[in-house]
């Protein structure tokens, strides 16, 4: 008998400051690793108050234990203060901040 024991997603970095340049997006990256066994569906969203403002790339997937998915994380320069991705299972949200560029 084979039993797998779900794993845990381990977030880097735990908050994101996106760095906002003049006519652009902000945008920076978040990593989801699978720790302890996989992660069979992960879904990270962004806070109805903060859309369409805040959108994430591969939003939602699996991922085998040990592996890790890089998510591209973008703001627009609008993006009200406070706002957040929330990543399940597990609960945990990303503090996410614009900081103006050069």
């Amino acid at each position: 008998i084979s039993v797998t024991v779900a794993g845990r997603l381990v977030i880097a970095p735990a908050s994101l400051t996106l760095q906002l340049s003049l006519g652009s997006l902000a945008t920076g990256t978040v990593t989801l690793t699978a720790v302890g066994g996989p992660v069979a569906a992960y879904h990270v969203t962004v806070p109805a108050l903060f859309q369409p403002g805040l959108s994430v790339s591969q939003a939602s997937g699996s991922l085998a234990a040990g592996h890790s998915v890089r998510l591209t994380v973008s703001a627009a320069a609008g993006l009200l203060p406070g706002a957040v991705l929330d990543v399940a299972p597990g609960g945990a949200t990303v503090p996410v901040s614009i900081q103006l560029g050069a």
